[in-house]
């Protein structure tokens, strides 16, 4: 997502469509910096779940067989 505000440039933009070698570069280069982001920011969940007390996994609480009371 561009959050360029610079409406010439969007226009622009809007009147030369990337050819589908640059798309596929520019999504190849998103999809790294997202890895590399989601690297880097895994640590620093799995600190703050520790600090929290809160376990690593918790299993699912959804019983499928009963109705609860609550129900609307």
């Amino acid at each position: 997502m561009n959050m360029n505000l610079n409406p010439g440039y969007m226009i622009y933009q809007a009147e030369h469509p990337r050819s589908y070698a640059e798309q596929r570069a520019a999504d190849e280069l998103n999809g790294k910096l997202a890895a590399s982001l989601a690297r880097w920011a895994r640590p620093l969940g799995l600190l703050r779940r520790a600090r929290s007390g809160h376990p690593q996994h918790r299993p699912a609480t959804v019983n499928c067989g009963q109705v609860s009371s609550r129900a609307a």
